[in-house]
């Protein structure tokens, strides 16, 4: 069943398998990020209160809408509250204290007020900081997260293309890979338009704290944070991160490969691969190799090796890039075949064919002894036991 819900001025639909009250309130909590601990009033658009025993009857009511009121300050009021209560207490004390001292003083002589400063000081820093302390814990994680999802929203309102992300996740509650990319694109952009081509990483992970704000579905429930597959400040990596490269890697001005001398022959030539219709190129190329670092699935590492082939031989021809091959493309390490399928796709079928019977007899020791004369490192270490 789908209801009708309106939060200030923010109109969704809330999705209830079974219409129960205590569904609808974690569905509308989940939906417009809302903390659980929250209190909710639920009224319809005339303001008539909506209590959980009447909830399913009203439910059914052609053109529902239910109306959620609310305060994200509740935390802050009660800290606030809090403080004012320890304030008025030390008030009092002194109060107290100070009518004591009159009163000695009248009928004992001088009498020294140090035990009502110390007093009056501890009693208030004691409770106030306590207070203090507890209010900031709560309330700065939802600010920063209700910060980032605005900013978002914002950026995304302001765009046509933006405008028909949020549509889609409205209608459907998730939104497809295009509609992803699309939404990455836009913020990414921004972020370039804000900072220039050096995007900060607290920047980057802000952005992608907004999107799992704004968008909860697409949160992953399986991390840290729920948005290290945007942006993980750790690694440098996620799609944020892919996509400013692209953008970086465009941008980049043209440099001069005329007077380049062409290599003739050899690994490093370069070579026609003919029609091979399943390579990815930009954004798609760089979340396939996001995706084999992550993945041990065989059929799907074959697929996404395939897919990559064409970036991979462009990083062994770049003599910079050659290196980081291993790093790049870890799944070479523990995973056979992976060569011969790029061998067959460089010389064909039958050429890759021939190479597989030759390789104990002709190759295998070549290539050992050719490893072993490298200088000493994991990687390689790695690279020999795969060849034996």
């Amino acid at each position: 069943m789908l209801l009708k819900v309106r939060r200030g001025g923010t109109k969704k639909y809330v999705k209830l398998d079974e219409v129960h009250f205590s569904d609808f309130i974690r569905a509308v909590q989940q939906k417009f990020l809302i903390p659980e601990n929250t209190m909710l009033k639920v009224t319809n658009e005339q303001g008539i209160e909506v209590d959980e025993d009447v909830f399913p009857e009203v439910a059914t009511v052609q053109d529902i809408c239910f109306v959620i009121d609310t305060d994200y300050d509740l935390p802050l009021a009660e800290s606030s509250k809090n403080m004012d209560d320890c304030s008025n207490l030390t008030e009092c004390v002194i109060l107290t204290t100070c009518d004591l001292t009159n009163l000695q003083q009248h009928d004992e002589g001088p009498f020294s007020p140090s035990c009502t400063d110390t007093l009056s000081v501890s009693t208030s820093s004691g409770l106030s900081s306590d207070t203090s302390d507890a209010g900031c814990e709560r309330i700065q994680p939802m600010r920063e997260s209700t910060r980032a999802r605005n900013m978002v929203e914002q950026v995304l309102t302001s765009k046509p293309a933006g405008l028909t992300v949020i549509k889609e996740y409205d209608d459907t509650g998730s939104l497809k890979d295009s509609t992803r990319r699309l939404m990455v694109n836009i913020i990414v952009a921004h972020m370039c338009e804000k900072e220039g081509r050096g995007v900060s990483k607290a920047t980057k992970e802000f952005h992608a704290l907004g999107i799992v704000s704004l968008f909860p579905s697409l949160k992953d429930p399986y991390s840290t944070k729920g948005y290290e597959h945007f942006y993980d400040i750790q690694s440098n990596k996620g799609f944020l991160e892919w996509r400013l490269k692209t953008v970086q890697r465009q941008s980049k001005p043209t440099s001069t490969f005329h007077d380049r001398v062409e290599l003739q022959g050899g690994p490093t030539s370069s070579r026609s691969f003919g029609s091979i219709n399943d390579l990815q190129t930009g954004d798609d190329c760089m979340e396939a190799m996001s995706l084999l670092h992550h993945t041990t699935d065989h059929d799907l590492v074959f697929q996404k090796m395939r897919e990559t082939f064409h970036y991979r031989q462009q990083m062994i021809h770049d003599q910079q890039q050659s290196a980081n091959i291993l790093q790049m493309f870890p799944r070479f390490l523990d995973t056979k075949g992976l060569i011969l399928q790029d061998f067959s796709l460089m010389f064909g079928a039958e050429t890759a064919s021939r190479f597989l019977e030759r390789w104990n007899s002709g190759f295998k020791d070549k290539v050992l002894r050719e490893a072993r004369d490298q200088r000493d490192s994991s990687s390689e270490k790695s690279a020999e036991i795969c060849a034996e």
